[in-house]
């Protein structure tokens, strides 16, 4: 190996100079090895860092792979194709805009065709329904059926020729139950209303085409009415109401099977009730109604299955109170005879004492029955938000528990089943609703497949981990600090560094609209942004983002709270409290509301929480969560801290200032960032060699820099363009090796502090086999001279000398000024703080309602 210029005397008596090594990694494509681009193998692409090219099953999960277990089995969490087995086959979304609260509530499968109705409802609860049809390649077609104020459907069956829509038309307190029919190409055929009913909630088809429909009476008690209606007559056959007095009445499922019967299900008072009919007369055969064991106050009925030796419903169980959560109700499935006897209950619950359910059931042939609906895994370190998981659970003929499947959407809020179809073997067709992309409630088609067993999240399939890292930082001295403030929006996906728009508290990517708002506003906000940190040595930047390597802190401006799943009062944003500021680059949300004024002190509030500052009680304090007006400010003083909206994170942090259970926002961040102060010098990189070097193929290329900065944080990127390579390099960690493919490369070291002053070193890299000079080919030449590699090793050993001439045939520059060179650089070594890397502190998310004008 030949190095070109003194800078080598440190590499070569203070790093080893390795024996060529043959292994992945090294640039060279060594025997055994599919591929090797050196820095360029990278988890995702074509090459692996393991040196082969990406295949399923390698267990290494490419970019085209939504996981990668290492085998091809199916059954296992991850499919033999590499598809995740509990992500959908098939994801259909659907936005009302305008509603907030909407979802697929029911759906019918038929001859391919997935046909779904939605519905949902605006900010004032007026109505609208959709009626929608799906094939394997997407939707076919649409149409409104319902628009504010005139009414909404609630249940949906296919006939032979006709889609028909159940629900009601009118004005409170002037309902009337309505029909709509449909051809299956989705042109409407005509509708009916039925005066004797408030509402119609269900609806099933006999044997010779006509509907069966279920709903309530528009006396003042709302009673259970049942009607025979044939279709091709539009005339009632007949009509049953079951009177009662009081109390809520509803009919939630009809089921109408040729030699067994009609079937009705649902609530009466506080008992879910099942209902065997005469399908010629409407007579009551038998009535059952049924609070399941445990439960202290309701039940709920939703769904209904009728099979060959016993009929099988599913709905909720109200349980118990609890003080914190409110009721607490668990999924319920109950299986009856044909007579109406109880065989067997079974109950579903999540891990926390609160609402957990089933609204739809499906059987199988193999007798089983799955249940769909939701549950909740936890409660969000928020005030009101929850994580929500949509479900599937199998039941066997006797009740046992199953497979099941768990969906939690990419927002981690609220995910839930509404209806399902079985579709054959383990393969299921949903409806329901998602906290999806960027909006709130979305409604949603899907497909699954039941796995055979649903795979513990601990040893779910490996993710391509993220290649830029944000730097730990263990130092306590002040450093400069960027925020940047984005009025952009832009697309986010799950990571640690918000300068590529990742947040870790997501796992799937969405985008967020950027701000509205008028280049006069904007102004007025970030002039007052700029006020509130005017102390600190803190630079606020808005109109261009700032360099790639540099450490900063992002404030994404626009939207609302529900965009991204949180509560509709929330103002702002934070996956986290960084207690201490240990970590760079992270990204927060700061919702477009209201003044300039209040959405300045938001954006500094949520930067506060990325910089470690916790919510506090005085309202005049921009970290109190109800902060106001002109008046707020980074307090200096002690004031103590709040537990109204969210408990407190960095209590052992705030102490260095405070006594416990206060925090002094402005003696913290004077700590972390020091006073503001100009900044004129760019920063240095030391150690970078000035000519070149030249290695041989599989050699590495030993770099040991250093930054200097005065503003102790700056950036370094790593680039070789003619490769495509760009990596952002941490400061704190700049002694590394570097294998490179044979050619010439130019490498460019670019430095950036956060005045924006840039310094780049480039260095040129052959790398190549070296030729042996005047036919040697042995060891023992002169320092001139090439030694030839020795054989080669798995890897070099750091213990071993350098400069030997017998050794790796490193040559050694012994010219004039070398040993004051060394001198120098080992000083500049030993004078630079090496820093600790520190993980976060604590992962708390955090939200907190809209500042108040």
């Amino acid at each position: 190996m030949r190095w070109w210029i003194p800078w080598i005397v440190v590499v070569g008596l203070g790093l080893p100079c390795p024996a060529r090594a043959e292994f992945c990694g090294d640039g060279v494509l060594d025997p055994g090895e599919a591929c090797d681009l050196g820095l360029g193998n990278d988890a995702g692409g074509a090459c692996t860092p393991a040196c082969t090219a990406a295949t399923c099953g390698d267990g290494v999960q490419s970019l085209d792979e939504s996981c990668d277990d290492g085998n091809i089995i199916d059954a296992d969490g991850c499919a033999a194709t590499c598809r995740d087995e509990q992500a959908p086959l098939v994801w259909e979304t659907f936005d009302g805009r305008a509603l907030q609260d909407e979802w697929f509530v029911d759906l019918e499968r038929v001859s391919g065709t997935t046909f779904v109705l939605h519905h949902g409802a605006d900010a004032w609860q007026q109505w609208a329904s959709r009626i929608a049809a799906y094939d394997a390649e997407g939707q076919r077609w649409s149409v409104f059926s319902g628009g504010p104020d005139s009414g909404r459907f609630d249940a949906l069956t296919v006939t032979g020729d006709r889609v028909i829509a159940v629900g009601r038309r009118g004005v409170v307190p002037q309902w009337q139950g309505a029909l709509a029919s449909y051809t299956h190409a989705g042109q409407a055929v005509g509708e009916s209303l039925f005066p004797q009913t408030e509402h119609l909630t269900a609806v099933a088809v006999a044997a010779n085409g006509d509907l069966f429909l279920g709903g309530t009476t528009v006396n003042d008690d709302a009673d259970r009415w049942f009607g025979r209606y044939a279709l091709a007559t539009d005339a009632l056959v007949w009509s049953r109401d079951f009177p009662r007095i009081g109390g809520t009445e509803s009919v939630e499922a009809l089921v109408s099977r040729e030699g067994a019967g009609l079937y009705a299900t649902g609530i009466v008072g506080n008992d879910a009730f099942v209902l065997r009919l005469d399908p010629g007369s409407g007579e009551p055969l038998w009535d059952v109604h049924r609070l399941p064991e445990g439960s202290t106050f309701r039940a709920e009925s939703l769904d209904l299955v009728v099979m060959e030796d016993r009929l099988v419903l599913a709905g909720r169980a109200f349980r118990a109170v609890d003080t914190v959560y409110g009721w607490d109700t668990d999924g319920w499935v109950a299986s009856f005879t044909h007579d109406g006897a109880l065989q067997w209950e079974a109950f579903d619950a999540g891990s926390l004492p609160t609402g957990d359910g089933f609204f739809a059931l499906a059987a199988t042939e193999a007798g089983a029955v799955v249940a769909a609906g939701y549950r909740h895994r936890q409660a969000l370190a928020t005030f009101v938000d929850w994580d929500v998981d949509a479900v599937l659970v199998e039941f066997d003929a006797q009740g046992g528990r199953g497979r099941e499947l768990v969906f939690d959407g990419p927002t981690h809020l609220s995910d839930s089943f509404s209806d399902l179809a079985w579709l054959g073997e383990d393969r299921f067709v949903v409806a329901g609703q998602s906290h999806a992309s960027m909006e709130a409630e979305v409604g949603l088609v899907a497909e699954f497949t039941l796995p055979a067993i649903a795979p513990p999240k601990a040893s779910s399939p490996p993710t391509r981990a993220p290649v830029h890292l944000p730097p730990a930082r263990g130092s306590a001295a002040p450093h400069t600090q960027t925020l940047y403030v984005n009025f952009g929006g832009g697309s986010l996906r799950p990571g640690d560094d918000g300068r590529l728009g990742q947040l870790p508290c997501i796992d799937a990517g969405f985008d967020f609209p950027g701000s509205e708002a008028h280049h006069v506003f904007v102004g007025a906000v970030m002039e007052r942004v700029r006020m509130l940190l005017e102390p600190f040595d803190v630079r606020v930047v808005w109109e261009a983002r700032p360099p790639a390597a540099l450490p900063y802190t992002t404030v994404l401006v626009g939207g609302h709270a529900a965009q991204i799943g949180v509560d509709a009062a929330a103002g702002g944003f934070a996956c986290a409290i960084d207690c201490g500021n240990l970590v760079d680059n992270e990204l927060v949300f700061a919702f477009e509301d209201g003044t300039p004024e209040t959405l300045a002190n938001t954006i500094v509030h949520e930067a506060g929480h990325a910089w470690g500052l916790d919510h506090v009680i005085e309202q005049d304090a921009v970290m109190s969560p109800f902060a106001s007006g002109t008046e707020a400010a980074l307090v200096d003083g002690c004031i103590d801290i709040s537990a109204e909206t969210t408990r407190p994170t960095c209590m052992d942090a705030h102490a260095e200032f405070c006594p416990s259970g206060q925090q002094d926002a402005h003696a913290e961040l004077l700590a972390r960032f020091g006073e503001r102060r100009p900044d004129f010098l760019p920063p240095r990189i030391v150690g970078v060699p000035e000519a070149g070097v030249e290695v041989e193929p599989g050699e590495p290329i030993a770099f040991s820099l250093w930054v200097e900065d005065d503003s102790a944080n700056p950036g370094i990127e790593l680039r070789v363009d003619a490769l495509g390579i760009r990596e952002t390099l941490d400061p704190s960690a700049l002694a590394f090796d570097v294998y490179l493919p044979p050619g010439e490369h130019i490498v460019d070291f670019e430095a950036v502090d956060h005045a924006g002053n840039v310094t780049t070193e480039s260095v040129a890299v052959r790398v190549e086999t070296a030729e042996a000079e005047g036919g040697s080919s042995s060891g023992g030449g002169d320092e001139d001279t090439d030694i030839p590699e020795t054989t080669a090793t798995d890897s070099a050993d750091p213990d071993q000398g350098g400069a030997s001439a017998s050794g790796c045939g490193c040559n050694t520059y012994t010219g004039p000024g070398a040993a004051d060179l060394l001198g120098v650089l080992l000083v500049g070594l030993a004078a630079w703080p090496r820093r600790r890397s520190r993980s976060r502190s604590d992962h708390v998310p955090v939200s907190h309602p809209r500042i108040q004008r």
